[in-house]
């Protein structure tokens, strides 16, 4: 078995070129027709700031309380359909117009960004466990964005070693699996 770091749009990429087997990818909605994926995972949205930064000090943050905030976010073309999701539900609460200062492609790069004080970010909840020190992640009480994370393989693919793999990650979950095809 060999692992490698890609974002989910390039893992779908090689997955669907057999370059890789199986990936591990946020939500790429609408799935390519040639694609299976199983989801494991959902996760919630929550903001990363720079400790001390004013939003640390405040009881409950809402989207409009966000509006003057110097922001990093993702790239588009990373994952298009959440993109326009975060968005719209930011729009929807009264950040109309996220102040985006910086883009970046990954979570790191976000994270440092944010710890060097370039602005606030929109990170997954579980990144509690990758946050360098100095950043804080805060919940925005009307952001219910969740992030929902597949397991993501060629339909077509019928090896043994992907079967054991696939078979491996479905029983380790406490969820019942629930296999898709990309039509859903």
């Amino acid at each position: 078995m060999e692992l490698r770091h890609l974002v989910s749009v390039h893992q779908v990429e090689a997955v669907l070129s057999d370059r890789l087997d199986a990936g591990f990818a946020a939500a790429m909605t609408p799935w390519h027709k040639d694609l299976a994926h199983w989801q494991f995972a959902e996760d919630r949205m929550v903001l990363a700031a720079p400790k001390g930064h004013p939003l640390t000090k405040q009881g409950r943050i809402r989207l409009r309380d966000l509006r003057s905030m110097p922001f990093i976010w993702f790239h588009r073309w990373v994952n298009p359909a959440f993109y326009d999701q975060m968005m719209g539900a930011c729009a929807r609460r009264g950040l109309s117009a996220p102040r985006v200062v910086q883009e970046a492609t990954d979570r790191d790069t976000v994270l440092g960004l944010v710890q060097c004080r370039i602005g606030i970010a929109w990170v997954t909840e579980s990144t509690r466990w990758h946050c360098p020190k100095g950043i804080v992640l805060l919940p925005v009480v009307d952001m219910n964005v969740r992030l929902p994370f597949n397991v993501i393989w060629k339909k077509n693919n019928t090896s043994p070693v992907l079967q054991k793999f696939l078979a491996q990650v479905q029983g380790g979950n406490r969820i019942a699996p629930r296999l898709q095809s990309a039509s859903g």
